[in-house]
């Protein structure tokens, strides 16, 4: 199955947030593989990095929408998302 933007936010079952994704539970629990264009961090990387300051304006809330919706390891995606721009900055 191919999704345009994984969005790494949790998911729920009966109401209970679950420790996983919801992209690992389509994968886990209804067998099927998933291929996403791009990630919730790409996007955010992208936001950050571009020169244009229209789509930098969208950062914010964008991140806004990643810690309301709790997405995957908050902590985790906070690191992956911190060195995904320091190497988008590199470049």
């Amino acid at each position: 199955m191919a999704i345009a933007l994984d969005r790494q936010e949790k998911a729920a079952e009966n109401g209970v947030e679950v420790p996983w994704s919801a992209v690992q539970y389509v994968q886990n629990e209804l067998g099927l593989r998933v291929a996403a264009i791009a990630t919730l961090t790409d996007l955010l990387v992208y936001l950050k990095s571009n020169a244009d300051p229209a789509l930098g304006a969208h950062y914010a809330r964008v991140i806004d929408y990643a810690n309301a919706t709790e997405c995957d390891d908050q902590r985790g995606f906070t690191a992956r998302l911190n060195a995904a721009c320091s190497r988008a900055a590199r470049r």
